[in-house]
Protein backbone atom coordinates (compact mmCIF):
# COMPACT_ATOMS: atom_id res chain seq x y z
CA UNK A 1 0.00 0.00 0.00
CA UNK A 2 1.13 3.18 -0.48
CA UNK A 3 -0.30 5.99 2.15
CA UNK A 4 1.74 8.88 0.97
CA UNK A 5 0.15 11.06 -1.63
CA UNK A 6 0.28 14.36 -2.63
CA UNK A 7 -2.43 16.83 -3.86
CA UNK A 8 -0.84 16.58 -7.10
CA UNK A 9 -0.83 13.08 -6.88
CA UNK A 10 -4.77 12.54 -6.85
CA UNK A 11 -5.78 15.92 -8.26
CA UNK A 12 -5.08 17.92 -11.70
CA UNK A 13 -3.67 21.07 -11.57
CA UNK A 14 -5.69 23.40 -9.53
CA UNK A 15 -7.78 25.92 -11.58
CA UNK A 16 -8.15 29.32 -9.39
CA UNK A 17 -10.47 32.17 -10.44
CA UNK A 18 -10.83 35.37 -7.98
CA UNK A 19 -11.87 38.65 -8.10
CA UNK A 20 -9.99 41.63 -6.23
CA UNK A 21 -10.63 45.21 -5.10
CA UNK A 22 -7.34 47.22 -4.21
CA UNK A 23 -7.08 50.87 -3.00
CA UNK A 24 -3.58 52.56 -3.39
CA UNK A 25 -2.43 53.45 -0.31
CA UNK A 26 1.18 55.45 -1.87
CA UNK A 27 2.41 55.21 -5.32
CA UNK A 28 3.67 51.56 -5.07
CA UNK A 29 1.74 50.31 -1.92
CA UNK A 30 -2.08 48.85 -2.28
CA UNK A 31 -4.21 47.41 0.20
CA UNK A 32 -6.81 44.32 -1.39
CA UNK A 33 -9.52 41.88 -0.46
CA UNK A 34 -10.04 38.95 -2.72
CA UNK A 35 -12.59 36.46 -3.10
CA UNK A 36 -11.92 33.33 -4.12
CA UNK A 37 -12.69 29.88 -5.63
CA UNK A 38 -10.25 26.77 -6.32
CA UNK A 39 -11.28 23.88 -8.27
CA UNK A 40 -9.85 20.43 -8.95
CA UNK A 41 -10.34 17.64 -11.18
CA UNK A 42 -9.67 14.29 -9.21
CA UNK A 43 -7.85 11.55 -10.40
CA UNK A 44 -8.02 7.74 -10.09
CA UNK A 45 -4.79 6.48 -8.48
CA UNK A 46 -3.32 3.35 -7.39
CA UNK A 47 -4.17 2.45 -3.48
CA UNK A 48 -3.24 -0.53 -2.97
CA UNK A 49 -1.81 -4.28 -4.68
CA UNK A 50 -3.04 -7.57 -2.70
CA UNK A 51 -0.41 -10.25 -2.03
CA UNK A 52 -3.44 -12.51 -0.93
CA UNK A 53 -6.79 -12.93 -1.79
CA UNK A 54 -9.30 -11.95 1.10
CA UNK A 55 -12.21 -9.16 1.24
CA UNK A 56 -12.08 -5.92 1.95
CA UNK A 57 -15.46 -4.40 3.21
CA UNK A 58 -17.75 -7.47 2.04
CA UNK A 59 -15.84 -6.93 -1.10
CA UNK A 60 -13.83 -9.97 -2.88
CA UNK A 61 -10.45 -9.60 -3.79
CA UNK A 62 -8.31 -11.43 -5.62
CA UNK A 63 -4.71 -12.20 -5.13
CA UNK A 64 -2.48 -9.86 -7.01
CA UNK A 65 -5.09 -7.63 -7.48
CA UNK A 66 -4.55 -3.56 -7.64
CA UNK A 67 -7.07 -1.89 -5.93
CA UNK A 68 -7.60 2.23 -7.35
CA UNK A 69 -9.49 5.04 -6.20
CA UNK A 70 -10.93 8.17 -6.61
CA UNK A 71 -11.93 11.83 -4.58
CA UNK A 72 -14.35 13.57 -4.99
CA UNK A 73 -13.65 17.04 -7.47
CA UNK A 74 -11.29 19.77 -4.59
CA UNK A 75 -13.80 22.53 -4.14
CA UNK A 76 -12.49 25.62 -2.00
CA UNK A 77 -13.74 29.34 -1.69
CA UNK A 78 -12.30 31.81 0.37
CA UNK A 79 -12.07 35.70 1.01
CA UNK A 80 -8.18 37.36 2.31
CA UNK A 81 -6.93 40.82 2.84
CA UNK A 82 -3.49 41.66 1.86
CA UNK A 83 -1.16 44.31 0.95
CA UNK A 84 0.62 44.75 -2.59
CA UNK A 85 4.10 46.25 -3.09
CA UNK A 86 4.94 47.31 -6.31
CA UNK A 87 8.69 46.88 -7.14
CA UNK A 88 9.22 49.46 -10.28
CA UNK A 89 7.07 50.69 -12.74
CA UNK A 90 7.53 50.06 -16.47
CA UNK A 91 5.07 51.42 -18.82
CA UNK A 92 2.05 49.90 -18.33
CA UNK A 93 3.69 46.82 -16.41
CA UNK A 94 4.11 46.73 -13.08
CA UNK A 95 5.91 43.71 -10.96
CA UNK A 96 5.04 43.12 -7.11
CA UNK A 97 5.22 41.24 -4.32
CA UNK A 98 2.44 40.51 -1.39
CA UNK A 99 1.19 38.63 1.37
CA UNK A 100 -2.56 38.06 2.62
CA UNK A 101 -4.56 36.36 4.71
CA UNK A 102 -8.28 34.81 5.37
CA UNK A 103 -10.61 32.41 5.64
CA UNK A 104 -11.19 29.67 3.00
CA UNK A 105 -13.96 26.93 3.14
CA UNK A 106 -13.49 23.25 1.64
CA UNK A 107 -16.21 21.41 0.63
CA UNK A 108 -16.79 17.68 1.70
CA UNK A 109 -14.24 15.28 -0.02
CA UNK A 110 -15.38 11.56 -0.07
CA UNK A 111 -13.81 8.15 -1.67
CA UNK A 112 -14.65 5.91 -4.27
CA UNK A 113 -12.93 2.51 -4.31
CA UNK A 114 -12.77 0.24 -7.21
CA UNK A 115 -11.91 -3.38 -7.27
CA UNK A 116 -12.65 -5.97 -9.92
CA UNK A 117 -15.25 -7.58 -7.52
CA UNK A 118 -17.41 -4.71 -6.59
CA UNK A 119 -17.31 -0.71 -5.63
CA UNK A 120 -17.16 0.91 -2.38
CA UNK A 121 -19.10 4.49 -2.61
CA UNK A 122 -19.01 7.58 -0.59
CA UNK A 123 -16.59 6.54 1.83
CA UNK A 124 -16.51 9.91 4.27
CA UNK A 125 -12.89 11.17 4.01
CA UNK A 126 -12.78 15.32 4.72
CA UNK A 127 -15.54 17.09 6.25
CA UNK A 128 -16.70 20.71 5.00
CA UNK A 129 -14.53 22.63 6.98
CA UNK A 130 -13.17 26.17 7.74
CA UNK A 131 -9.19 26.67 7.68
CA UNK A 132 -7.29 29.77 8.04
CA UNK A 133 -5.24 30.52 4.99
CA UNK A 134 -1.95 32.81 4.59
CA UNK A 135 -0.37 32.89 1.70
CA UNK A 136 2.58 35.22 -0.58
CA UNK A 137 2.60 36.17 -4.40
CA UNK A 138 4.64 37.27 -6.80
CA UNK A 139 3.42 38.79 -10.23
CA UNK A 140 3.14 41.46 -12.72
CA UNK A 141 0.05 43.81 -12.82
CA UNK A 142 -0.55 45.48 -16.59
CA UNK A 143 -2.64 48.59 -16.68
CA UNK A 144 -5.96 48.74 -18.66
CA UNK A 145 -6.51 52.42 -17.41
CA UNK A 146 -6.10 54.56 -14.46
CA UNK A 147 -9.33 52.53 -13.02
CA UNK A 148 -8.26 48.82 -13.99
CA UNK A 149 -5.66 46.32 -14.64
CA UNK A 150 -5.12 43.02 -15.33
CA UNK A 151 -2.97 40.56 -13.03
CA UNK A 152 -0.78 37.76 -13.58
CA UNK A 153 0.31 36.17 -10.60
CA UNK A 154 1.99 32.62 -8.73
CA UNK A 155 0.53 32.08 -5.47
CA UNK A 156 2.39 30.22 -2.62
CA UNK A 157 0.41 28.14 -0.25
CA UNK A 158 1.81 26.49 2.83
CA UNK A 159 0.20 23.42 1.32
CA UNK A 160 2.80 22.96 -1.09
CA UNK A 161 0.74 24.24 -4.39
CA UNK A 162 1.92 26.45 -6.92
CA UNK A 163 -1.29 27.69 -8.35
CA UNK A 164 -1.58 29.72 -11.36
CA UNK A 165 -3.87 32.66 -11.14
CA UNK A 166 -5.50 34.70 -13.80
Amino acid sequence: SNDDFDFDDVFKTPKVFGLNLGYGVTDSTELFSRIQCTVADSETFDIAQFTLAGTFGGVAISEGETITAQFDDYKEWGCTIGARHYIDRFEKLSPFVSIEGGVAHVEEIELDVFTSAGNLRDISFYSDSWAPKISTCVGISYEINKDASFTFLLQKQPRKDLNLVI
